[in-house]
């Protein structure tokens, strides 16, 4: 996920952020930090908690996405025009 948002500078190396990957140096272990302060880990390696950091951030994005977008409400075509002839019907026996 690399597109640009309007306000994103293009120069800008977000891999480079330091702050979200950080190695506990009494066990050696690396974690990342969500924006909620959150700590995900342990993992062995480095560029394995980058890649689940990487995983992660796709995962909210999409999650995000999904919810920003509206579901259209599909009808069944028999079933909206049963409820267009009852009402068709009860008007017409109202008067």
């Amino acid at each position: 996920m690399k597109t640009l948002r309007s306000n994103d500078r293009a120069g800008f190396d977000w891999s480079a952020r330091t702050d979200r990957m950080f190695n506990d140096l009494e066990s050696g272990l690396w974690y990342f930090r969500t924006r909620e302060g959150n700590n995900i880990g342990p993992f062995r390696y480095k560029s394995e908690a980058e890649e689940m950091l990487c995983r992660f951030t796709e995962g909210v994005a999409a999650a995000a996405q999904k919810a920003a977008t509206v579901e259209k409400l599909r009808f069944r075509p028999g079933a909206v025009s049963r409820v267009d002839e009852t009402a068709y019907f009860l008007a017409s026996q109202r008067g």
